[in-house]
């Protein structure tokens, strides 16, 4: 009867210290440092720069941005839905291909045009940290900031509105 109550004692115990360190391990894995975006090779941008680009990005060009994301998602659900209904005959899915790549095409000169608006308002000298972070961010660089699962890095004008934007050294 000891001899059981010693075992069961030793298998709680064993339990209870891997529940606590996968625990432990779990939380450290999501707070691992993130990897931030490198713009040590060109001028610093300070908070009024970030501030005044900030302004720029209205919330008329965030809102019409969000809704060409929606209508993005939306056609690609559609487009895996009729592949799915007719596996192995890709054909049919031309037009929705092709709408699929005209909101794409729409997406990306939103984001470029908010780019270049965004150049406008820095100094000659403040343009090229915006582009390094931008390529950095966007170009599969150093600076992506992926959160565990990819997709999931948080944007230059989240970061901004938030009060995390990198600061000057």
């Amino acid at each position: 009867m000891k001899r059981v109550l010693l075992i069961g004692l030793f298998v709680f115990s064993l339990l209870l210290n891997l529940t606590v360190a996968s625990i432990v391990g779990w939380y450290y894995w999501i707070d691992r440092p993130r990897v931030v975006a490198s713009v040590a090779d060109c001028p610093m941008l300070d908070e009024a720069d970030y501030k005044k680009i900030s302004q720029t990005w209205n919330d008329q060009s965030r809102s019409r941005i969000r809704e060409t994301r929606r209508l993005l998602r939306d056609k690609q659900a559609e487009l895996i839905d009729q592949i799915a209904e007719t596996p192995g005959d890709i054909s049919q899915a031309e037009e929705k291909i092709r709408e699929l790549m005209v909101l794409r095409e729409k997406l990306e000169r939103e984001v470029l045009g908010r780019l270049s608006n965004a150049l406008i308002q820095l100094p000659e000298d403040k343009r090229g940290a915006l582009v390094q972070y931008v390529k950095n961010r966007s170009c599969m660089g150093p600076g992506m900031r992926f959160k565990g699962r990819m997709g999931k890095g948080r944007a230059f004008d989240q970061d901004v509105e938030q009060g995390n934007a990198p600061k000057a050294q």
